[in-house]
């Protein structure tokens, strides 16, 4: 599981997207049910996409991945109950593929996985309490906005070079 946990942090692709995802269900309406949803069905997401066979476009889906959440991030929309705990899904994917957990044993996936939950659940929390916690500062009104415009530039720098077929 370890093994499986560090493999996790060494990816860029599949940590950009769990601060994507953060950014893009900020202000995710529905309270605790919602994101418990969203937290238990981006650890399923995870799950599934590790199940999938190895490709060449599993990166290239994760870098419209993370274009599309940092897209979200950048034009401020907040989504509802449901639209969030899909985007958790898709998350969920595409940090399993940016991860390349498709060529990883179980024990490699579950621990990715559970540093992957721990993550999400750690940057939503920071996130928050950062922005109750100095609501004053009028940073926070741009901050999100300008992450996630430099997330979806660098999902589609990255989605470029795998379709010039110079990308990893």
């Amino acid at each position: 599981m370890l093994e499986g946990a560090l493999h996790l942090l060494e990816q860029p692709m599949a940590l950009l997207v769990i601060v994507a995802t953060v950014l893009a269900t900020d202000g995710l309406r529905g309270g605790a049910a919602a994101m418990t949803g969203g937290l238990v069905v981006f650890a399923v997401g995870l799950g599934a996409g590790s199940a999938l066979e190895p490709a060449q476009w599993q990166s290239g889906a994760a870098a419209v991945s993370l274009a599309l959440a940092g897209l979200a991030a950048a034009a401020a929309l907040v989504p509802g109950p449901w639209a969030g705990v899909a985007a958790s899904g898709a998350a969920g994917i595409a940090v399993s593929l940016g991860a390349t957990l498709t060529v990883a044993s179980f024990a490699e996936v579950a621990g990715a996985g559970a540093l992957a939950c721990l993550l999400l659940l750690g940057a939503t929390a920071a996130w928050r309490q950062w922005r109750t916690r100095w609501p004053s500062v009028g940073v926070w009104a741009v901050l999100p906005r300008v992450i996630g415009a430099w997330l979806a530039a660098i999902g589609m720098l990255v989605l470029a070079l795998q379709l010039s077929g110079q990308g990893a």
